[in-house]
């Protein structure tokens, strides 16, 4: 009788290590990536431009290629290991569902790639660009993308009730299953327009092989 209460006790407390080992792990996953992210806003908000240079900036950013699609030097379907070999410095965290998620910064601005695992690789399926156009309202980063790549199958742009804040959430069907989603945050509040732009490109077929649910737009109230 002894003798099973004993073992009962030593189960219960290997159980109570267990659950504890599984609840550090949890709360440093969630630090890490709490820590990509706020090292993306940071650096984020860095970058920036002015319409002179706003035109060469949007030509040289991105291209769509036959079956695939890149900004900077993140490229959808690619993997991990390339971006690691081209930026050493990335910064990387695996969210909840248990995909790797990139983080580096260039001379261009901000770059978060979000991986599936595929093979025992991962694999870009993707690219989220962030930057800040000084100078510029929505208005003119708009007409530069869409010079790009053509009209918005969607677009929507709300504005604050100071009226010097508008947000602006704009869609894109490329080819090949690649969508582009691309919020534009624009002030004016002291009379000198400045336009935070987020460009996220998706490959929907790789998508699908997530656990993941589709990414959602960032939310235009302000």
């Amino acid at each position: 009788m002894t003798s099973r209460v004993q073992s009962t006790k030593r189960s219960s407390a290997t159980k109570r290590r267990s659950t504890g080992a599984q609840v550090d792990i949890s709360i440093l996953i969630g630090l890490l990536t709490v820590s990509v992210i706020a090292l993306g806003l940071f650096i984020a908000m860095s970058f920036t431009s002015t319409p002179d240079e706003a035109e060469k900036f949007f030509t040289q950013l991105s291209s769509q290629k036959a079956h695939t699609f890149h900004m900077g030097d993140a490229w959808l379907g690619d993997t991990l290991d390339n971006l690691k070999r081209k930026h050493p410095e990335v910064k990387i965290a695996v969210n909840r569902n248990g995909e790797a998620v990139a983080a580096f910064a260039d001379d261009s601005g901000l770059y978060t790639v979000r991986y599936v695992s595929r093979k025992e690789r991962n694999i870009a399926y993707q690219v989220r660009f962030e930057h800040t156009f000084k100078g510029m309202g929505e208005d003119q980063v708009i007409a530069h993308i869409s010079k790009e790549y053509g009209r918005s199958a969607s677009s929507d742009c709300k504005i604050n009730a100071t009226g010097r804040n508008k947000v602006c959430m704009l869609k894109w069907w490329l080819t090949d299953g690649i969508v582009l989603d691309v919020v534009t945050r624009s002030h004016n509040g002291d009379g000198t327009p400045s336009t935070a732009v987020s460009i996220t490109a998706s490959d929907t077929f790789l998508q699908d092989q997530t656990t993941s649910p589709p990414p959602q737009s960032n939310s235009a109230s302000d």
